[in-house]
C-alpha cells in the first residue's frame, strides 16, 4: 500500500513539474527569467494556496537566499502576488491571484508605460534635436547624416506610437471580452 501511495505521489509531482516547467515557457514568454519565472509558475500551480517559503525553495531547487530575494522583487514587480502570514507561524507564505487575462492586460499595461511611453518621449526629443541640427548645420554630409537618421527616429517613433494607441484602444476591450467570456461559461452550482 505504502509503494503505491510512494508511486502515485511520484507521479503526481511528475505531473505537477511539467505544468510548472509549461508556465515557466509562458512567463519567459513575457519576459520574466530564470528563477522569477519558476517561482512565478509554481505559485500558478498552486492555484491560490498558498506556498511557504520552504516549499518555493524545495519546489525551485535554487537556495532559500536567492528564493527570498527574487520573492522580494517579484512582490515589487507583480501586483497579482501577495504575501500571507499565518496565526502562530513564523514562515512567509506567498499566494497568486492568477488570471490569464489579468496576467496578459498587466503586461500590455506595463510595456506602455516603462517601455512605449519613454521611448516616445527619447525619440520625441531626439528628432527636434536632429530638426535643429539640420537647420543649423552648414556642412552638407553633416546634413545628410542627421536627415538620415532623422528618418530611422521617426520611423521608430511611429511604431512605438502606433503600439502605445493600439494597446491602449485593446486593454479595455480586452477586459470587456474576459468578463463576458466568465458571465458566459461560468458554472452554475
Amino acid at each position: 500500500m505504502t509503494e503505491s501511495r510512494d508511486e502515485d505521489m511520484a507521479q503526481l509531482r511528475e505531473i505537477e513539474l511539467q505544468i510548472i516547467e509549461r508556465f515557466e515557457h509562458i512567463a519567459d514568454a513575457f519576459g520574466i527569467r530564470g528563477l522569477k519565472a519558476r517561482l512565478l509558475s509554481i505559485l500558478i500551480t498552486a492555484a491560490g494556496e498558498p506556498r511557504s517559503l520552504t516549499e518555493l525553495t524545495e519546489l525551485s531547487q535554487f537556495s532559500k537566499a536567492q528564493v527570498s530575494r527574487s520573492m522580494k522583487e517579484l512582490l515589487l514587480e507583480t501586483p497579482m502576488i501577495k504575501m500571507v502570514k499565518r496565526p502562530q507561524d513564523r514562515e512567509r507564505y506567498y499566494v497568486i491571484h492568477y488570471d490569464i487575462m489579468d496576467f496578459i492586460s498587466g503586461f500590455i499595461a506595463k510595456t506602455i508605460y516603462e517601455e512605449a511611453s519613454p521611448t516616445i518621449k527619447i525619440t520625441e526629443e531626439a528628432i527636434a534635436q536632429l530638426k535643429r541640427l539640420i537647420k543649423s548645420t552648414k556642412n552638407k554630409t553633416t546634413r545628410a547624416e542627421a536627415e538620415r537618421l532623422l528618418h530611422k527616429i521617426m520611423d521608430i517613433n511611429q511604431q512605438y506610437r502606433k503600439y502605445y494607441w493600439v494597446s491602449t484602444q485593446l486593454l479595455p476591450y480586452l477586459n470587456e471580452l474576459s468578463q463576458k467570456w466568465d458571465r458566459e461559461h461560468s458554472t452554475e452550482e
